[in-house]
C-alpha cells in the first residue's frame, strides 16, 4: 500500500512561475503536495509550542523549556550545536516492474545549462562530498553554508556540525523511490530510499573492517536530542534512539524544479518521518517506527531530502522544517500570497546574488519564525498603550531589539450555540474546535476546615479518550497544577493524551460533580478549570455552572457565571448564554529589514520568469525588494497561509504599506510576491521597477512616496487582488516610523492608539 503525503501542499522549494507557463517549475506544479509533511508527533509539538508562546507573551512562560501541562514539555529556545548526519545517495540500475523508469541517475549527470538562455538553474561540474561538506559545515567568513546561515539567523545561539558521507549507490533507479503513483508528489516509496541508503552505508562501514560496536558508537554521537521528550521528563538533551537530524542528498534534479531527465519520477524535496516499512517498531524503549541501520540498534525517523544541485536555500528551508517551522506560502498551490521573498519559508529560499542562478543565497527568516525558535530579541507593546521602541537590524542581535511584538485585544469569532445554563441565564464554556486549550483560574483562600468540597454542575460532549477537561489546584502560585479526581474523571489513557484525572466522553445533560479540596484546607490556592482538544474531530465541548466551595457544610464561595469575569482569569473560557463567541489571540510583529547579511539578497535576488514566449523558459529578470519596517499580522484563528481558501487571512502575513494592486500590461494583477515588494513602512520612497509579462509586454512601476505610518483602521487588502493583501483587525492600533539613524543602524518606532 502506498501512503501519500498528508495535507499535501506546494513546496516553497519550487520557484513560482508567473502565469504558470514559464520555467521548469511549471512542469512540477501537479496540484496538492507538501514539502513539510506532518505526523502526529510534529503536530503535537507545534500545538504545544503555540500554547507556550502565547503564555510567554502573556508573561507566564520563561526559560528554554516550558511545561504546558503535566508531563507536556516544549522547547522555547534552541541554543546548541546540533549534529547532522548526511548520506549522499545515487541510484542503481534495477527497475521495479511497477514503477518503471530509466536507470540511475548517478551523480554528476545533470546537463550543463546554457547560461545565455538559463540563469536560474544551479549547476557545477563536480558534486563531490567535499562540496557538501563546505555547503553544510564551512565556517569560513562569507561562506554560504548551513553553519553560517543558522549562526546568523539565531544571532549565534544555534549552529550545526556533523558528517557528510561519500556517495553510496542504492539498488534501484530513482523512479522506484520518487514516483507519484500515490497521487501526490511525495509517496511513502521514498521511505525505502532512506532504508536502502542507510543499509548501504552500514554495509560499507562493516566491509571496511569496523565492528558493529564501533559503527554503533559512531552513530550514537548523532543521537543527543530527545526530539519528542519520549519519557516526559522535560529533558530534551538526551538520546532517544533516533538520529537527531538525518538528511539525504539524492543524485539528480529535484522534482520541484522539473526533475531533469527523471521528470515526475524525481524526488521532491521535503521533510517527513519514516513510517512502518517492516523494519521493526523502533528502539524498544521508544518505539516510533522508522528505518534501522542494518542490524544495529540505531534508527532514522525524521528526515529531510534535497537534490544534488540544490542551493543553500532549499537545504536551509528543509532543515528549518526539521526544527518545526511551517511553510508560509499558500500550500494549496491555488494562489500566491504576500509572504513572497520576505522569508526563507516562502520564496525567500530561492533568492541569490542575481547572477547565474536562483536559490544559492537565501534571505532571512521572518521575525515570527525566529520567535518560534527562541532566536528573536524583541520588545513587547500593548494595543491602546503608547510606547516607543528603538529597533536594530532584524538580521542581527545588537543592543537594540530586532522586533517589537504588539499584543492586540482578543479577536472575536463566530457565535456558536451552547447548552442552556443549568441555573440562571449563563454558564462558563470552554470553547469548541480543534487545538483548544482553554483555562479559567482564580485564587481561593480555603478555611481550616475538616472537610472542603468543590461542587459544580457540568454538561460536556468531549471526544472520548482523545480530548479532556480537568479541574486542578495549584499551591505554588500557578507554577504547577494537580488534576483532581471525582466520579466523572478517568485515569485510563489509551491514546496517551490524558494528563491524569481527565473528563472525557458525553454526559447525559447537566450532571453534578464533586472534587475534594480537604488536603488544601487552610491554604491559599489557585483553582483552574481546563478544556484541551487535539487536532481532529470537533465535539460540543465543556460547560460548568453553579460552582460552590463548601467547608464543613457552609458555602464559602459560589459562582453561577451570571457576571464575567467575576474574579476569574479567563483564557479561552467565557460566559455563554444560548450562544458563545470564541476569541483567539493575535499580534503584530514589526521588524527593521535591511540589505545586510543574508538579507542582502532582498536587493539582488527577487526574480520574475517572463520570457517563455521568447523561447527563454528558464530565464529570469531581477528586481529589488524594499528595506524598511516590515509589519506582519499573526492571527491564531488561522492555521495556515492558504489565502486561496480565506483571501486576505492567514497565520502570519505581511502588511503592504503600498496596498493598491499592481497590474500587468494586460490588466491582470501581479502575484502576491510582486505586489508586496514594497511592503515595508518607512521614510524613503520606493525604487521604481519594470517587469515583463510573458507574451504581453512590460509593466513599469514608478517610485512611490514613503509611507511611515501603519493604521489598522485602513484597508490593506483589495478584492481585485484577493490573494496579495492582508485583512488586518480594526483595533485602532498605529505603528509609525519616527526616524532612522544616519548610519541606518537603528529605527525609532512608536506604537500608539489611533485616537
Amino acid at each position: 500500500m502506498l501512503v501519500c503525503a498528508a495535507a499535501p501542499v506546494w513546496a516553497a522549494s519550487a520557484p513560482e512561475v508567473e502565469e504558470g507557463v514559464e520555467g521548469v517549475a511549471s512542469e512540477a506544479r501537479l496540484g496538492d503536495h507538501s514539502d513539510f509533511i506532518p505526523d502526529a508527533d510534529s503536530t503535537r509539538r507545534a500545538l504545544l509550542r503555540e500554547q507556550a508562546l502565547k503564555e510567554k507573551l502573556a508573561g507566564r512562560a520563561q526559560g528554554r523549556v516550558h511545561e504546558v501541562a503535566k508531563g507536556q514539555f516544549v522547547e522555547l529556545s534552541l541554543e546548541r550545536n546540533d549534529r547532522v548526519f548526511v548520506i549522499l545517495a545515487e541510484f542503481g540500475d534495477q527497475i521495479h516492474p511497477t514503477y518503471g523508469g530509466s536507470p540511475g541517475p548517478l551523480h554528476n549527470s545533470i546537463a550543463q545549462p546554457n547560461r545565455q538562455t538559463d540563469n536560474s538553474t544551479i549547476w557545477q561540474a563536480d558534486y563531490s562530498s567535499a562540496h557538501y561538506r563546505d555547503l553544510y559545515f564551512s565556517s569560513a567568513p562569507g561562506a554560504d553554508s548551513m553553519v553560517n546561515f543558522f549562526r546568523s539567523q539565531s544571532s549565534g545561539r544555534y549552529t550545526i556540525n556533523g558528517q557528510v558521507t561519500e556517495w553510496v549507490k542504492v539498488p534501484y533507479n530513482e523512479a522506484r523511490y520518487g514516483n507519484n503513483r500515490c497521487g501526490s508528489t511525495v509517496c511513502s516509496t521514498v521511505w525505502l530510499l532512506v532504508n536502502d541508503a542507510i543499509d548501504r552505508w552500514t554495509a560499507d562501514q562493516l566491509a571496511s573492517g569496523k565492528t558493529p560496536a564501533e559503527v554503533s558508537a559512531y552513530l550514537a554521537t548523532f543521537d543527543q536530542w530527545d526530539r519528542n521528550d519520549y519519557d516526559h521528563d522535560g529533558n530534551f538533551d538526551e538520546p532517544d534512539g533516533y538520529i537527531d537530524h538525518f538528511q539525504i542528498v539524492h543524485a539528480g534534479v529535484g522534482e520541484e524544479t522539473g526533475g531533469g531527465a527523471q521528470g515526475t519520477n524525481a524526488i521532491w524535496s521535503h521533510r517527513w518521518s519514516v513510517g512502518n516499512i517492516g523494519d521493526g517498531a523502533g528502539p524498544a524503549y521508544n518505539p516510533r517506527t522508522g528505518a534501522r541501520f542494518g542490524g544495529l540498534n540505531m534508527w532514522v525517523r525524521d528526515y529531510t531530502i534535497q537534490p544534488e544541485n540544490g542551493g543553500l536555500g532549499v537545504f536551509a528551508h528543509e532543515y528549518t522544517h526539521d526544527l518545526g517551522i511551517p511553510d508560509q506560502y499558500d500550500t494549496s498551490n491555488a494562489a500566491d500570497n504576500g509572504t513572497g521573498f520576505w522569508t526563507l519559508m516562502s520564496a525567500g529560499s530561492y533568492l541569490g546574488d542575481g547572477t547565474v542562478d536562483i536559490g544559492s543565497r537565501p534571505g532571512d527568516l521572518f521575525a515570527w519564525d525566529k520567535f518560534q525558535l527562541g532566536w528573536l530579541n524583541y520588545e513587547t507593546a500593548e494595543a491602546g498603550v503608547r510606547s516607543t521602541h528603538k529597533l536594530g537590524p532584524a538580521e542581527a542581535n545588537t543592543k537594540k531589539a530586532q522586533a517589537v511584538v504588539v499584543t492586540l485585544p482578543p479577536k472575536a469569532g463566530t457565535p456558536i450555540p451552547t447548552t442552556p445554563a443549568f441555573a440562571g441565564s449563563y454558564s462558563w464554556f470552554g470553547g469548541r474546535g480543534n487545538n483548544v486549550d482553554s483555562r479559567m483560574t482564580r485564587t481561593l483562600a480555603l478555611p481550616a476546615a475538616a472537610s472542603i468540597q468543590l461542587q459544580l454542575m457540568t454538561a460536556y460532549d468531549i471526544e472520548e479518550d482523545w480530548d479532556y477537561a480537568y479541574v486542578s489546584v495549584s499551591t505554588d502560585g500557578g507554577a504547577t497544577f494537580a488534576n483532581l479526581p471525582s466520579s466523572i474523571t478517568r485515569n485510563t489513557n489509551p491514546n496517551a493524551q490524558n494528563f491524569g484525572n481527565g473528563i472525557t466522553g458525553t454526559s447525559p445533560g447537566w450532571v453534578p460533580a464533586t472534587f475534594d479540596l480537604t488536603p488544601y484546607a487552610g491554604r491559599t490556592v489557585q483553582l483552574r478549570l481546563r478544556y484541551w482538544t487535539d487536532g481532529a474531530a470537533v465535539q460540543n465541548g465543556f460547560q460548568v455552572d453553579a460552582l460552590a466551595v463548601v467547608a464543613d457544610g457552609a458555602t464559602v464561595f459560589s459562582d453561577g457565571a451570571e457576571t464575567s469575569p467575576n474574579g476569574w482569569t479567563l483564557a479561552g473560557f467565557g460566559q455563554a448564554g444560548s450562544t458563545f463567541t470564541p476569541t483567539t489571540a493575535h499580534y503584530y510583529f514589526a521588524e527593521f529589514r535591511q540589505y545586510r547579511d543574508y538579507d542582502a539578497s532582498l536587493q539582488t535576488g527577487p526574480y520574475n520568469f517572463g520570457f517563455s514566449a521568447a523561447g527563454l523558459p528558464n530565464y529570469v529578470e531581477h528586481y529589488p525588494y524594499q528595506d524598511g519596517l516590515l509589519i506582519s499580522y499573526w492571527d491564531l484563528s488561522q492555521s495556515n497561509n492558504n489565502v486561496s481558501s480565506h483571501p486576505g487571512q492567514g497565520r502570519i502575513l505581511p502588511v503592504d504599506a503600498h496596498p493598491q494592486p499592481l497590474l500587468r500590461a494586460n490588466g491582470v494583477p501581479w502575484s502576491g510576491r510582486v505586489q508586496n515588494y514594497d511592503a515595508p513602512f518607512g521614510l524613503e520612497a520606493t525604487d521604481p521597477i519594470s517587469l515583463n509579462t510573458n507574451g504581453v509586454g512590460r509593466s513599469d512601476f514608478p517610485s512611490l512616496p514613503a509611507v511611515p505610518t501603519f493604521d489598522d483602521r485602513q484597508d490593506y487588502w483589495f478584492p481585485s487582488a484577493p490573494y496579495a493583501g492582508t485583512k488586518v483587525p480594526r483595533t485602532g492600533t498605529v505603528i509609525e516610523v519616527i526616524n532612522t539613524s544616519a548610519q541606518g543602524s537603528f529605527m525609532q518606532v512608536r506604537v500608539r492608539p489611533a485616537s
